[in-house]
């Protein structure tokens, strides 16, 4: 009875002790993580990284640090890195194929920062598989065939997914203008009332006034998928106090902030600055904030009460 116990609550006691490794190799592997940690902070600005980033996300936007400073490391189970380098290779129903670690490197360039994929074989992707290789030392190898996650957030992303669609499917204005309500009130003083973001804490939505450059995901990211924003949302907001956010506010959370304009996303125009291979059976694959809404029966002219957002 005792091992039976064990092995159920096990993911979650992980997700609340599990730490990072407190010292570095020597060497040149030492000499890499280290210098995937520093473009885990600085992506955007970072001499390797820079040209893979159009918008003011960095890895750290969705991977937060932890009590020891290293992004990636905070233990919440939907934004720790703790583990997921032993989850590849895995099943991404983006792609529609098997993909490795160092693909979904590639991809968070291209989705989440809206910029181009970096090369599988380049520093910036070395560097960083090797930073979130180290982070996952101790912790059991266990490849994932159904999405590219770690063993901690697994469970959490399947449950999460159908509470969450189902909430979803239901929504109407009025979740739109509670959302807003509920934003204003939790989550402005830390991304702003127009979701430019308050440095250090990462922009949500829109463009940038004198530039024009978005600022934040495009609209294929996992979050401007109405459930899956509503999880991350509820196990990882408000900072600090996470879980504290009922089901239907984390569901209208999310149904206002993925309402917002965000970036479409054309894999073709994606691709043109990339090199090499995209492993994907979805190589004319388009997203828009739009179609999103789609998705769950939602039209989103009607959700906002507006005719915001381009057909």
């Amino acid at each position: 009875m005792k091992l039976f116990i064990v092995a159920v609550l096990c993911p979650i006691f992980l997700s609340a002790n599990t730490t990072s490794p407190n010292k570095y190799p020597t060497g040149q592997l030492g000499k890499y993580i280290k210098l995937g940690e520093n473009i885990f902070h600085h992506t955007g600005t970072h001499p390797l990284s820079k040209k893979y980033v159009t918008n003011r996300l960095t890895c750290k936007s969705c991977h937060p640090a932890g009590k020891d400073g290293r992004g990636g490391t905070r233990m919440t189970p939907t934004s720790s890195l703790i583990g997921v380098a032993n989850a590849y290779p895995a099943k991404s129903s983006k792609q529609g194929t098997i993909i490795t670690l160092q693909d979904r490197i590639s991809d968070c360039f291209m989705d989440c920062m809206s910029g181009a994929r970096s090369p599988v074989d380049s520093d910036t992707n070395i560097a960083l598989t090797a930073y979130m290789g180290w982070l996952s030392q101790g912790y059991r190898y266990k490849m994932n065939n159904m999405q590219p996650i770690n063993e901690i957030s697994n469970r959490v992303w399947s449950n999460g997914k159908k509470k969450f669609a189902i909430i979803q499917r239901k929504a109407t204005h009025k979740n739109y203008l509670n959302g807003k309500k509920l934003y204003l009130k939790k989550c402005s003083s830390c991304h702003g009332k127009n979701g430019a973001g308050i440095s250090p804490n990462p922009p949500l939505w829109g463009r940038d006034k004198k530039t024009g450059q978005w600022l934040s995901y495009d609209a294929n990211s996992g979050l401007e998928a109405l459930h899956k924003a509503a999880i991350w949302i509820q196990k990882n907001m408000p900072f600090g106090k996470e879980n504290t956010l009922k089901d239907q506010e984390a569901a209208d959370i999310a149904i206002y902030i993925t309402a917002q304009p965000h970036e479409s996303f054309d894999t073709k125009k994606a691709l043109r600055f990339t090199k090499g291979l995209y492993r994907s059976k979805y190589p004319n694959r388009k997203e828009s904030v739009r179609n999103q809404f789609k998705k769950f029966n939602l039209d989103i002219d009607k959700i906002r009460g507006d005719k915001v957002i381009p057909k």
